[in-house]
């Protein structure tokens, strides 16, 4: 399992972020990577490439209504030209976020990304365009735990848990949020926030069909989809 963490130790050296940030965030991959051998213990499949990004995206919803943006689904694209999805988490949410919450937070943006690899591999693209919006690929803004059983995917009860019964609580737990608040908003550290409806990657049907995946995943795929 990779994790690139460039973006914020380049943030640091430009003093963009205090650079206390990126060592205390460095010592946190190590509590995230133990949640990823977990989900991959659980499930037999390979967790994808994880980003941390220095930024704090802020979700403003048509009605005004906002929502901070802990994970999502992102895309890179790999020397052979390949679109390859990975997860990209905040540095915020690094740094503030307990266990508990990263558990959640994977093991959500994996059933994202085994949705989407159930599309890939099927060669589902229309479908996905029709349940979407004309040929637009959300980043987070679908439910895959409503689209994809997550007991397909995890046998754990203490995850299936989290999904289904906790997430609310983990969320929107106010000691969390304070210190998000606190610690990266009113010091003015990078923020974005983004209209609900530029959340969104467009794909042409060709790109969405360079979309690769580790043949564990697509092994996984034809088992459970």
């Amino acid at each position: 399992m990779l994790v690139f963490y460039d973006d914020i130790i380049r943030e640091a050296l430009n003093d963009r972020i205090p650079w206390k940030f990126a060592e205390n965030g460095l010592k946190r991959l190590k509590i995230l990577k133990s949640s990823v051998k977990m989900l991959e213990r659980d499930t037999n499949i390979p967790y994808p490439a994880i980003v941390i990004t220095p930024v704090l995206k802020i979700l403003v919803h048509e009605a005004g209504v906002e929502a901070i943006i802990h994970g999502h689904i992102d895309f890179r694209e790999d020397v052979r030209g390949n679109v390859v999805p990975v997860v990209n988490l905040s540095l915020p949410f690094l740094l503030n976020a307990k266990k508990h919450l990263y558990n959640y937070i994977l093991a959500h943006e994996f059933l994202h990304y085994m949705f989407l690899a159930k599309k890939v591999v099927k060669a589902d693209y229309f479908s996905l365009a029709q349940d979407l919006g004309e040929t637009i690929i959300s980043h987070m803004l679908f439910d895959e735990s409503v689209k994809l059983d997550p007991k397909k995917v995890f046998k754990s009860r203490y995850i299936l848990g989290l999904i289904n019964k906790r997430y609310e609580k983990l969320i929107n737990d106010e000691k969390f949020l304070k210190s998000i608040e606190e610690n990266w908003v009113k010091r003015n550290l990078p923020t974005i926030f983004i209209p609900e409806s530029q959340f969104l990657r467009r794909f042409t049907p060709s790109e969405f069909l360079k979309m690769k995946f580790p043949e564990e995943v697509v092994k996984a795929i034809s088992k459970i989809a």
